[in-house]
């Protein structure tokens, strides 16, 4: 009984360590934008940049280096979703089918959060917010 016993928590050791278990580790959000800036008060557009994000700790293979890609798509396994938080009245003009690149057309008077949340196939997220700017009249 005593030489059972340590086998025994063994196994059992082994089999919560099994990687495939694990629920992984959660994408990389990253996001630009484009201007940086937007004068005050008039209609300007603004590019949301987020093709750079993906899950390259889980997936590497579906990352999309290409700089003038989409990003990576959707589909399991690997895939992304991007969900957006814009606080501020906007219209959109153009996206990416996969929504990883946005172009806005918007009028601000002062300085608004844009949060950008990206969900791997594993359900987990990583959220990232950018502050655009406004410049002086």
């Amino acid at each position: 009984m005593k030489r059972i016993l340590p086998l025994l928590t063994a196994v059992i050791f082994l089999g919560a360590c099994d990687p495939g278990t694990e629920p992984g580790f959660a994408p990389i959000a990253r996001l630009t934008l484009n201007p940086l800036y937007l004068p005050s008060g008039e209609n300007a557009e603004l590019v949301l940049d987020a093709r750079a994000s993906c899950d390259e700790l889980d997936h590497p293979e579906a990352c999309d280096s290409d700089p003038d890609g989409t990003g990576p798509d959707s589909r399991c396994p690997g895939g992304i979703t991007f969900s957006w938080d814009i606080p501020f009245s906007h219209s959109t003009l153009a996206a990416t089918p996969n929504r990883a690149q946005v172009r806005l057309a918007t009028r601000i008077t002062s300085p608004q959060p844009i949060t950008l949340t990206v969900t791997d196939c594993d359900g987990l997220s990583a959220s990232v917010t950018r502050v655009v700017g406004v410049t002086a009249d």
